[in-house]
């Protein structure tokens, strides 16, 4: 058996947006063997992405699922396989409306809006017995959304060291333009919070835009947070990995 490549698919309901993407990640469900190949007798896919179905699905056939749906929402719906090697081809995702055969409007592949373009080599230095490893990847980045020095406001970065080592990492701050306005390189002490302001940093007086912090080690080595500042006034902003919404 061989593994389907990623496949990315963007559709936009006339009420709501869905997006569906492959992607690889630990299955969290039991094989189910034999996919529901019915429609109208399928598995109820929860919407808030904490579970996941996993099943084996025929040569050449086809498996139905529900999603409950609602205007003005927008979902994502990931496949991937764990298990199999790569093959020269990607599964099919079909949105379907609730007549379970009109597909829903305005689908488009967005495959290359996060493709992945890298290979990872995993050796066994055992020279005489086979092992049987797991290996995950996880995006570590932490996401400012929004940061401002309009009006008097300084912003503020708080980086939480939670691990018992030095940690290196690279604050980056891009204005709304999508310039790059400071690089800010940060040595965070363990068990410390290292507070990096914007005017202090260079930044520029009357800009806004967004910032990123890169840092070398493990998932939830570091806890952001950011606030904008000025007299009298403290506004918090969201500063977190991008799976903290998965």
């Amino acid at each position: 058996m061989k593994r389907l490549c990623l496949l990315v698919t963007c559709c936009l309901l006339a009420t709501c947006s869905v997006f569906a993407q492959t992607k690889k990640a630990p299955p969290k469900a039991p094989v189910v063997k034999g996919a529901p190949t019915t429609c109208g007798s399928d598995p109820v896919l929860s919407s808030d992405g904490t579970d996941s179905q996993l099943d084996l699905i025929a040569p050449a056939s086809v498996a139905f699922y529900t999603l409950n749906a609602k205007g003005g929402h927008s979902y994502a719906v990931e496949v991937w396989d764990t298990v199999d090697q790569t093959a020269g081809m990607s599964p099919t995702i079909t949105l379907l409306q609730s007549d379970c055969a009109t597909s829903v409007p305005n689908t488009q592949n967005v495959t290359s809006v996060d493709p992945d373009i890298s290979e990872v080599q995993l050796s066994n230095p055992d020279q005489n017995n086979p092992y049987e490893y797991q290996i995950r990847v996880t995006d570590t980045t932490l996401f400012n959304p929004r940061w401002t020095t309009f009006s008097g406001f300084d912003t503020q970065w708080g980086l939480n060291n939670t691990t018992g080592g030095n940690i290196t990492g690279t604050l980056t701050v891009v204005d709304n333009t999508g310039v790059v306005v400071a690089t800010i390189p940060e040595t965070l002490p363990p068990g410390l919070v290292t507070v990096v302001g914007a005017l202090a940093s260079s930044v520029p007086t009357n800009k806004v835009g967004n910032a990123t912090f890169a840092y070398i080690g493990p998932a939830g080595a570091v806890q952001a947070d950011a606030y904008y500042l000025r007299s009298g006034q403290t506004i918090p902003s969201v500063f977190a990995s991008k799976h903290a919404y998965h």
